[in-house]
């Protein structure tokens, strides 16, 4: 039967009705499936990028945009409401000098870009979607972990069991005693681009200033150091990378200006930019890095060189708003065993401390800065902290201010 007009408009109207309703629910379905995929470079630091004045290539190949610093991702954290930037430290500890115009070794290694006008800071594009609100916990398992491990175990070797919060984890770190009162730390790092195995294992060379316990997920970390991870930053390139946590990992906390926290102030350090590693037997690079409490406004600063970077604002902290329980040195790799084995990772250079210089990789000149505000060499009694000597193994030198470290991973010895 031929339909009227009126019919044949009723159904014209339903049709549309349906396909409007049947649209909805596709947009939303869309919706639903974008908040859950993993955003580009992180979701404030995807917003920064489009307030960026300037852009441009560095010579190994990544895209560098300057962002209003206002507008770096920074701001998008409820505890920077409202937040005064920092221009530069009020006070620096003494014995150590900063340099204000003269680019150091450190940011020379870094800077393979034009630095950024005045007014902005360079943000580094990265070149693999990832999920970097995650937490430190998920990428690779929850990257550069503070090594844990019982008071009574200083001075001699700890190990960190399956039960343990750093399971997956290996370490070959030098620790002060918990219960400290430090206010930043120093630290010379030798710089190598390690062999990573596994796609979500990492190897990295950093520093720790720790406050707060694992026990009552407490732990506030910043951390700063080099790093291969190439989950991480879609490449194979030993990069400039800093952490924080109020958490003991579990929650908030971000890989360098991934998500909000970190206030960076420099136009000329990129996080996440690449370093040119030692030759074995060559060459050497080093990396000079300066974690400190600004004592008149609380923030806690980094130091690149002699060179100021950024801070972590003090409202971000809980354990971390007076001081640093405990401050440690080293290197760390994830082994994810997927393959039934220890991983082939490096761990420095990949060879065991025993090579010596220009072939182990080497931390130097390891300081702290005491309560009267003064860099000076760490407290007698170190804790050498050692997951497995037959992968990955420490040497501390007479003195204590410096260690080789490192080691190939998977062999006879390690299986």
């Amino acid at each position: 039967m031929k339909k009227k007009p009126t019919d044949l408009a009723g159904y014209r109207f339903g049709r549309a009705a349906l396909v409007v309703v049947f649209l909805f629910l596709a947009l939303s379905h869309i919706g639903e499936v974008e908040a859950r995929r993993p955003w580009k470079n992180g979701g404030g630091s995807t917003r920064a990028h489009k307030f960026a004045v300037k852009t441009m290539k560095s010579a190994d190949g990544d895209i560098i945009d300057c962002v209003d610093i206002y507008k770096q991702p920074a701001f998008d954290h409820p505890a920077l409401k409202n937040h005064t930037i920092q221009r530069e430290p009020d006070v620096y500890p003494s014995g150590f000098e900063p340099v204000a115009e003269k680019a150091t070794a450190s940011v020379r290694q870094l800077q393979r870009f034009e630095k950024c006008p005045q007014g902005t800071i360079p943000l580094l594009r990265n070149r693999l979607e990832v999920d970097y609100s995650a937490g430190h916990h998920v990428l690779a398992r929850s990257g550069g972990r503070a090594a844990h491990m019982d008071v009574d175990a200083y001075g001699t070797s700890s190990t960190a069991s399956e039960s343990s919060p750093n399971a997956g984890h290996e370490y070959a770190v030098v620790s002060t005693a918990s219960g400290g009162q430090y206010y930043g730390a120093k630290a010379v790092i030798n710089l190598w681009n390690p062999s990573v195995e596994g796609e979500r294992e990492f190897s990295l060379s950093q520093l720790w200033v720790l406050g707060g316990s694992y026990t009552t997920n407490d732990l506030n970390s910043v951390e700063a150091g080099w790093m291969v991870h190439p989950y991480l930053y879609g490449d194979s390139q030993t990069r400039l990378f800093i952490y924080w946590t109020n958490s003991a990992y579990q929650g908030p906390g971000c890989y360098n200006l991934k998500c909000a926290g970190f206030v960076q102030t420099s136009t000329e350090v990129a996080m996440g930019a690449a370093f040119n590693p030692s030759t074995y037997g060559g060459e050497q690079q080093e990396l000079i890095l300066t974690v400190f409490k600004d004592k008149s406004s609380g923030n806690w600063w980094l130091m690149v060189g002699e060179s100021q970077v950024g801070y972590w604002p003090a409202s971000l902290f809980n354990t971390l708003a007076d001081s640093a329980s405990m401050v440690q040195w080293g290197g760390e790799i994830v082994n994810d065993r997927t393959t039934g084995r220890h991983t082939a990772t490096d761990m420095g250079s990949g060879h065991f401390p025993t090579e010596g210089s220009g072939k182990a990789s080497y931390f130097k000149n390891i300081q702290v800065v005491d309560g009267s505000n003064a860099l000076t060499s760490p407290p007698p009694g170190l804790g050498r902290v050692v997951t497995n000597a037959q992968c990955y193994d420490m040497e501390i030198e007479a003195g204590g201010s410096s260690f080789n470290y490192g080691g190939p991973g998977l062999s006879d010895e390690c299986p």
